[in-house]
């Protein structure tokens, strides 16, 4: 507990040395987020043609023309559109995973590990005042640099850690190649045209069609046998082994801020 408060600056505050280090990384960390979070709220892109998002499963169609609909497209429907396509990690993973439109998977790739990169939600000074003040905080701290810091807290060296990446790299490279050769071979045998052009925005739609060639596991077809109710249940009774506690639906208790909100009672015991 001591080391924590110590790695975390609280003598800097006692002393009143350099308080104002501790201040600008928690303000920019927080401001670092935000970007993120509005650039990920930002994005939006309205499709019309129901040939675009072919493949994509009936539940993301769902949630984007829902999502349509909020935007002022009344009419909108899973079956028949239009669709706001956005950046949320269940709509994005399902563009990549499940989008028979290459240039769709491209851009929505693309639009998400370039978020808050440009414009006036740009992260890249951010990150660079971040780093110069970790460095600074490591220095007051007595470190050399601020993986030091990080790793003081922890069991393993920051050698020993490297140490660990690099057998692990080595024991993984030779296995990683060959399942990106078997992928490749697998997408040349169906014809696409991106085999002789494998791109990041390709390897989670093919290691999908892989899956279910080898396997025959579909994604909607498991979702049956997953409902809600029995995972809550699930849940609810593995953290009652666990901990002791149990858990009541609770709903109608207290308001909530939208129709679907679930309200629940923790209650200790079994």
């Amino acid at each position: 507990m001591h080391t924590n408060f110590y790695l975390a600056g609280l003598q800097l505050y006692i002393y009143n040395i350099s308080t104002l280090v501790l201040k600008d990384l928690s303000d920019l960390s927080r401001k670092f987020g935000d970007n993120v979070l509005k650039a990920t709220t930002i994005f939006e892109k309205l499709i019309t043609d129901k040939k675009e998002i072919e493949g994509l499963p009936y539940l993301t169609l769902s949630l984007a023309a829902e999502k349509a609909i909020s935007k002022g497209h009344e009419n909108a429907t899973a079956k028949y559109g239009p669709w706001i396509i956005t950046l949320d990690e269940p709509c994005f993973l399902s563009v990549i995973k499940h989008a028979k439109n290459r240039k769709l998977r491209k851009e929505i790739y693309c639009a998400y590990r370039t978020r808050a990169s440009s414009g006036e939600l740009d992260n890249t000074p951010i990150i660079d005042q971040i780093l110069k003040l970790r460095l600074e905080k490591a220095k007051l701290l007595g470190f050399n640099n601020y993986a030091e810091v990080s790793m003081a807290s922890k069991m393993a060296t920051l050698d020993q850690a490297q140490e660990l990446l690099e057998k692990l790299r080595n024991a993984c490279w030779d296995i990683a190649n060959t399942d990106v050769q078997d992928l490749k071979d697998f997408c040349k045998r169906q014809g696409a045209l991106e085999a002789d052009d494998f791109n990041s925005w390709d390897f989670m739609f093919w290691s999908e069609r892989l899956r279910e060639s080898k396997y025959e596991i579909y994604e909607d077809n498991l979702r049956a046998y997953f409902p809600l109710p029995r995972v809550l249940d699930g849940l609810f009774e593995l953290v009652n082994k666990l901990f002791g506690i149990h858990v009541e639906a609770a709903d109608g208790s207290m308001p909530v801020w939208h129709k679907d909100v679930r309200v629940f009672s923790v209650k200790e015991g079994s």
